[in-house]
């Protein structure tokens, strides 16, 4: 009881109160200066680094795979073939005897041009 104390007692009672209030008020003060980290914290650089790999990562796995000799065999043979192809109608020109015009036949009201030609 602090009236059943001597003055010295009473100072030595304070001064211990006052010490433990101020030993929990640093120790706070610590912790907001020096925070922990958290469970899985990683420095800013090493985060960066995992961050890269794992897109680096994700880039490789959205690339097609690597085509097979067979497969490149056939693409060349279908571009092969589509290069050979004649692009066009096949219409005759003026100057080409290649291939010969067929005759139009035309019927009107007078008969056809089948024996004028």
């Amino acid at each position: 009881m602090p009236y059943e104390k001597t003055d010295e007692e009473i100072i030595a009672s304070v001064a211990s109160d006052v010490k433990a209030h101020f030993e929990n008020c640093k120790k706070e003060f610590e912790m907001k200066r020096n925070p922990k980290k958290p469970y899985l914290y990683l420095p800013k650089g090493e985060l960066r680094k995992r961050v890269e790999e794992h897109n680096r990562k994700m880039r490789e796995a959205r690339k097609p795979p690597l085509k097979s000799d067979y497969e490149c065999q056939l693409i060349i043979a279908v571009r092969a073939q589509s290069a050979n192809k004649i692009v066009g109608k096949g219409v005759p020109q003026l100057e080409d005897t290649l291939r010969p015009l067929s005759l139009l036949i035309v019927a009107d009201q007078y008969g056809s041009n089948v024996g004028v030609v």
